[in-house]
């Protein structure tokens, strides 16, 4: 008489189904990877121009301050 026994199936089906699984979705977890990586490159090159902006924005305005109060203290 044969028994059934659960962990033997469970551990006979679990290398198929971790293969099939591997097999299935390494793809699409390494494309999801990529995806995440161009995000983040993204992200931090927005910033850098964001950075960068508010650089020449400020220095802009400290231009302009400074001419105002040369003006203002040449009078």
């Amino acid at each position: 008489m044969l028994l059934f026994r659960s962990t033997d199936t469970v551990v006979s089906m679990s290398g198929n189904v971790t293969d099939l699984i591997e097999r299935r979705f390494a793809p699409a977890v390494a494309d999801l990877a990529e995806v995440a990586m161009d995000a983040v490159y993204l992200g931090v090159g927005a910033g850098v121009l964001t950075f960068q902006k508010v650089q020449v924005q400020r220095r802009e305005l400290q231009g302009r301050l400074e001419q105002f109060g040369s003006q203002v203290f040449s009078r």
